[in-house]
């Protein structure tokens, strides 16, 4: 195992690999949330609803960057190998 993750360090596949698992851990952050919306919301306050949107939208905002930076490194190593 550890001469695997040498050899994925040495590439593009660690960030990507890494990535991918912040990127399944933000989406479940933010699917907790939404099943928290579904059945406790309607007996919050505004405040506490406030602070669960701009905790969704952070999430949100998460997860499109690290899809953002997993494509980018797909595409720079694609172009990495056909160079």
């Amino acid at each position: 195992m550890a001469g695997r993750i040498r050899k994925m360090e040495s590439t593009l596949e660690y960030p990507i690999f890494v990535l991918e698992s912040k990127l399944t851990e933000l989406q479940h952050k933010l699917n907790e949330i939404k099943e928290w919306n579904r059945i406790v919301a309607p007996h919050e306050s505004n405040k506490a609803m406030a602070d669960v949107r701009t905790d969704t939208t952070k999430l949100e905002e998460d997860i499109k960057n690290t899809k953002s930076a997993i494509s980018v490194l797909h595409n720079h190593g694609a172009a990495k190998n056909s160079a």
